[in-house]
């Protein structure tokens, strides 16, 4: 098993190596910077413990559920094929955050972006994401930026202890940590 999570970060890894430069937010077709946030949801999903699952939803479908218009939402639609910890996978676009909705993890689309959605969804224990600048600096838990051409992410851990989630320490590696929302300038 640890030669298997070693292997799987590594090809996440490689997938973040690969030069951006070429992508454009306009195009309709999927970017190569969308496919690689999607690679990282999906390993995200794969290594993440929810802390507080009630019983009825430790074997219920994963809920990604995008909160406003992003275009990741093309890249992440392959994912909806695939199992993370025997659970299902699906994808649902949404206009507003409901605590009472059933979200393991919320992508928050840039012009959605509110600490009230970002602490609510955190009460509810849903993993919250995105590619808004100083998302984790915000309390968000995983925000995903471009340096370098190269999309990394940073992981707020204040949030996601918070909210009972655990996140592999084998993702934490390849993250740059947010400890509290001091920790980045803007």
């Amino acid at each position: 098993m640890a030669i298997f999570l070693r292997y799987i970060v590594m090809a996440a890894t490689l997938l973040l190596m690969l030069p951006l430069s070429a992508m454009s937010a306009q195009s309709a077709d999927v970017t190569l910077e969308n496919r690689v946030k999607a690679a990282y949801v999906y390993n995200i999903l794969k290594f993440t413990h929810w802390q507080n699952l009630k019983l009825d939803e430790i074997s219920s479908p994963i809920n990604i559920c995008i909160l406003g218009e992003d275009s990741i939402a093309e890249a992440l639609e392959p994912v909806t094929k695939k199992t993370a910890q025997g659970r299902s996978i699906s994808l649902e676009t949404i206009g507003t955050f409901d605590s009472q909705k059933r979200c393991q993890v919320l992508f928050v689309s840039s012009d959605k972006h509110n600490k009230n959605i970002i602490e609510k969804a955190g009460e509810a224990g849903a993993l919250t994401l995105s590619s808004h600048d100083y998302f984790a600096v915000d309390g968000g838990m995983i925000g995903f930026v471009i340096r370098d051409g190269k999309v990394h992410m940073e992981v707020n851990v204040a949030a996601l202890r918070q909210a009972g989630i655990k996140l592999s320490s084998k993702l934490l590696e390849i993250s740059t940590l947010i400890k509290s929302s001091g920790d980045q300038k803007r």
